[in-house]
């Protein structure tokens, strides 16, 4: 399989996890402007940790790409698309935005 189809994939998958999260629980993650900042600056450091993990989980053996996709992209896909889920939850709650 090509690795950009591969990559479209997890990314639907980890995308429906994180929504049926939202979904399931809606009073978990961060509803505050300071915790919402300090999740994404958080995921921004993960996900620019994730390349070298990644890489580095490749490279053991017949079964690190597999690995790799399961131990690194998959939680840090699915931790994207929940904090933006979160910070779109949040924008949507702030009193006045709504008419």
């Amino acid at each position: 399989m090509h690795g950009g189809a591969i990559l479209l994939l997890f990314s639907l998958g980890c995308a429906a996890l994180a929504l049926w999260t939202l979904a399931r629980y809606p009073q978990l993650g961060p509803r505050r402007p300071l915790a919402l900042i300090i999740s994404v600056v958080l995921l921004v450091v993960g996900m620019r940790l994730a390349g070298p993990l990644f890489d580095a989980l490749a490279g053991l053996g017949h079964y690190g790409v597999a690995l790799a996709l399961l131990a690194v992209v998959l939680p840090s896909l699915t931790g994207a698309f929940w904090v933006s889920g979160c910070v779109l939850r949040t924008i949507a709650e702030t009193p006045g935005l709504r008419r």
